[in-house]
């Protein structure tokens, strides 16, 4: 993703922007309660972590291994995406032939940091849609807090509220017990406040 608001319809290139694990908070206050809900699971809901990039099979050398801060996807073709028309959108990226470069990826080592050019995403095969892509094949987004417990001096070296969207965030995500808890500091009514 490049933000939560999406890309608007009249940026008909699919690869119009940047993709990247980090994103920024929305100004759209309906977006802004989504990205409350997604607080139950994670309190930085913004990022998306990547330590198990780093991870042998069994995820417990994550600590082992070596991966950045962020990932960042820089788009280098053009593929037209009518709102209006998603099977046309669809068959606009079937289209990309085989070794196509589609991104440069860079990555960010710490926050603060440079973005370096790690490498490229090029086709090795045509694109395809799949009924089993669609309705049987799922990622669990990785808690960035997994990332910071490797990294807690990261913690140090960011804006929480900024690129986390709150505060409170840490090497500890909410449990079940707090996820559906505000994490949002409570205020107390006044005997004049109306209850709805």
């Amino acid at each position: 993703m490049y933000t939560l608001d999406g890309q608007p319809c009249e940026e008909a290139n699919f690869f119009q922007h940047e993709w990247s694990n980090h994103i920024p908070m929305t100004d759209n206050f309906g977006l802004k309660i989504v990205a409350a809900k997604f607080w139950q699971a994670s309190y930085c809901p913004l990022n998306v972590g990547i330590s198990d990039l780093a991870s042998l099979e069994d995820h417990k050398a994550a600590q082992a291994g070596t991966f950045p801060f962020q990932l960042i996807f820089d788009p280098k073709i053009d593929s037209n995406c009518n709102c209006q028309d998603y099977s046309g959108c669809l068959q606009n990226l079937e289209n990309i032939q085989e070794g196509t470069t589609i991104f440069e990826v860079f990555a960010v080592d710490s926050p603060g940091a440079d973005r370096q050019s790690i490498g490229t995403i090029t086709l090795t095969s045509l694109l395809k849609t799949s009924k089993f892509g669609d309705n049987e094949l799922y990622f669990r987004h990785q808690r960035m807090e997994e990332d910071f417990a490797i990294n807690p001096h990261w913690l140090d070296s960011i804006d929480k509220a900024g690129e986390c969207g709150m505060s409170v965030v840490s090497t500890e995500f909410p449990t079940l017990e707090n996820g559906c808890k505000s994490p949002f500091k409570t205020t107390t009514m006044l005997e004049d406040d109306l209850i709805v």
